[in-house]
Formats: C-alpha cells, structure tokens, sequence
C-alpha cells in the first residue's frame, strides 16, 4: 500500500467532459481487441485496463501521440471491466467497458 502524492493541472469540469465524451471503447471479438477511439488525439501517458476486481489486465504506455484510433490486443473473458486512462496533464478518467 503506497500514497502518493503529486501536483496536477487544474482543469475545468467542461475540459474533463470533453475529454470523457470523445472517448469511445469498445471491444472487437472477432480480432480479440479493445479499441479506442480518440477523435480529438489527446495525448495519455498510459491505458490501464482492469478487471472488475481490481486486478491489473493490461498497462499500455505512452499512447494517443497524434492517433484517433488505437487497438489493444488483450486474452479476456467475458465480464465488466474498467479502462483507466492518465493523460500529461495530470487527469484521470475511467470508463467501464462490458465484453459479453
């Protein structure tokens, strides 16, 4: 158990929105990939994907750099997951993604 503290950029809640509503994930079954669509290329340090447990699935690093759409391949079975992502600028948005 850590805690770690760290400066971050203060945005607004109208950046944080936008960010969150351009984001579109799903999971593509017949190339076993998550994909992400990014349409307006905000740049994240990493993707981490986890299962609804809280165990670590898949970290991607560095990702979205000048990219709308990226593909991750992941061996996953069906169930709800979370897709966290870190972006430079210090926000933290988490979507929840349900492969069937």
């Amino acid at each position: 158990f850590y805690v770690v503290f760290k400066e971050a950029e203060i945005l607004t809640v109208e950046e944080t929105d936008v960010i969150s509503d351009n984001l579109v994930i799903f999971y593509n079954g017949s190339t076993k990939n998550i994909e992400i669509s990014n349409p307006s290329e905000f740049t994240a340090k990493n993707i981490v994907i986890y299962a609804i447990t809280g165990q670590e699935v898949v970290k991607v690093n560095n990702v979205f750099t000048e990219v709308n759409t990226i593909e991750i391949p992941v061996n996953v079975v069906s169930g709800v997951y979370l897709v966290s992502f870190d972006y430079n600028n210090g926000t933290q948005i988490t979507k929840k993604l349900i492969i069937k």
